[in-house]
């Protein structure tokens, strides 16, 4: 009859734990994922609703937010917001507002995967009131 040892060690030296320490601090660090970096850092510097124009407030945001989707090769649900002809057609009917408010009343909440920030959807609404100006 063979006889078969495990050579198991009867407890972990420090050089066995920080490998696994180091695995459960990454693997606890990386679930604490907020995407919104206006609301994880909001405490900073007020909104600027003052000075909202659309080459250098309006169209980078949905230039970051919304171009991924609605651009000309991919116009989901026939919307595209490629250029300011396009952005001024969905903030006149309404339907731009609507769907960055996330309010259901005209179209659909966009963008669909988390909501664009408050100070963002505010100067959106500004831009909006003022005429939708190109400016």
């Amino acid at each position: 009859m063979i006889e078969t040892r495990l050579n198991i060690p009867r407890s972990f030296s420090p050089r066995m734990w920080i490998p696994l320490l180091m695995l459960i601090s990454i693997v606890w660090m990386s679930g604490c994922y907020y995407d919104i970096e206006q609301d994880l850092y909001g405490g900073g510097s007020p909104c600027n609703t003052t000075d909202v124009n659309f080459s250098g407030v309006v169209n980078p945001i949905i230039a970051n937010n919304c171009l991924s989707c609605h651009n000309a090769g991919l116009a989901n649900g026939n919307v595209r917001l490629d250029s300011y002809t396009e952005i001024k057609k969905y903030a006149d009917n309404g339907k731009l507002l609507s769907s960055i408010k996330r309010d259901g009343t005209i179209a659909k909440a966009m963008p669909p995967d988390a909501p664009l920030g408050n100070c963002r959807v505010n100067q959106i609404e500004v831009w909006i009131n003022a005429g939708a100006p190109n400016n």
